[in-house]
């Protein structure tokens, strides 16, 4: 299983209740074909550089997980059906990871 991080970006006029109950659907996405999660951080409503579908705030959420490549799969046709999520970027966990490795090894 390869290991993923997914940073997401949710309409922010929902309440609190709200959008833990769509991380919560989120995560089952992901733990329903195999996956793991690693961790999830709600990071808050901010502001957007610039508006979204005529949004200029939202509630960003970073998930990192593990699974296969259905997990991925169903994961991204998922997220492309959900009117509540605004962006979201998925990269591999270990591209990320590489990328810091140099910097920390240089201090």
């Amino acid at each position: 299983m390869k290991a993923y991080d997914s940073l997401m970006i949710l309409k922010a006029n929902q309440s609190e209740e709200d959008i833990e109950t769509q991380v919560a659907t989120i995560e089952s996405w992901i733990t329903g074909t195999e996956g793991r999660i690693l961790s999830t951080k709600i990071w808050g409503v901010r502001e957007l550089a610039t508006p979204i579908d005529k949004q200029t705030k939202g509630c960003y959420v970073l998930f990192q997980f593990e699974g296969t490549p259905k997990t991925l799969a169903e994961y991204r046709k998922r997220i492309l059906v959900t009117e509540t999520i605004l962006r979201d970027m998925t990269v591999t966990l270990d591209s990320v990871l590489s990328k810091k490795q140099p910097a920390e090894a240089t201090q």
